[in-house]
């Protein structure tokens, strides 16, 4: 009975804190936190292709990037890349200057020519492939994306449904706690509001097991490529204010 009462004391404390900040007045309600999390395999692999040169002679470098973006080009397409998982961007050109510390002026150095290439890859064997088989040279400079998974949107909104059935078990829990049961909502959002809210121990989660827990990224050798797929990690919260009766 005693440890009933101190828990109930608690929960009051925090809902009077809270129903002044909500507009709530009155009625005794629960704030409570839910969350849920899952870890996904990616199966998105973008690179960033981007080719640039400096020189005095505008004509000459004009004509090896676009050798080269072709060259690219014709090897995506090569391998199958879809056309959509192609993107192309524009030749930028720029003027290039140093500062001469004995003149004290800038000074010219020459035009710089870049086209950006940016590929889409639905497998790392793929990426990989494709890496290796990318020109040598100063004016190539190629970086890995973010991996992402393609059905992430989906996946979000089965997180939101868990994550509101974990605020209602744990609302539910400490009305039961205090002999009290939940009779309305009163607020719901997926943003924190003023309020001192009641969690669950931890998110809940689902996953896959035997999965490299490895950042992507690229370490160019003299044998090869590596690149570890890793895992991505997606999670929920929702945060809802319900109302308590007898």
């Amino acid at each position: 009975m005693k440890t009933k009462m101190i828990l109930f004391l608690a929960l009051w404390a925090g809902l009077v804190e809270a129903a002044s900040a909500q507009g709530i007045s009155g009625v005794p309600f629960i704030a409570a936190q839910g969350q849920a999390r899952a870890e996904v395999i990616p199966d998105i692999f973008p690179l960033k292709v981007t080719l640039t040169e400096t020189s005095m002679d505008s004509a000459a470098t004009q004509k090896k990037i676009e050798s080269l973006a072709a060259t690219i080009i014709a090897t995506a397409t090569s391998m199958d890349v879809a056309e959509a998982d192609i993107t192309v961007g524009n030749l930028t050109i720029g003027v290039e200057e140093r500062y001469d510390d004995k003149t004290e002026e800038e000074v010219f150095v020459g035009n710089s020519y870049e086209r950006v290439i940016r590929l889409k890859f639905h497998d790392l064997q793929s990426l990989k492939a494709f890496v290796d088989r990318l020109p040598t040279g100063k004016a190539v400079r190629a970086a890995t994306g973010e991996f992402l998974y393609s059905k992430a949107d989906e996946e979000r909104k089965k997180l939101l449904q868990e994550a509101m059935t974990d605020a209602r078990n744990t609302a539910d829990q400490i009305a039961v706690g205090v002999g009290k049961r939940i009779v309305g909502v009163h607020t719901v959002s997926d943003q924190p509001m003023s309020a001192s809210y009641f969690r669950s121990n931890g998110p809940s989660s689902t996953g896959l097991a035997g999965v490299a827990l490895l950042a992507p990224g690229t370490v160019r050798g003299q044998s090869e490529i590596v690149l570890k797929k890793g895992v991505i990690s997606l999670e929920r919260s929702i945060y809802i204010i319900y109302l308590l009766g007898d």
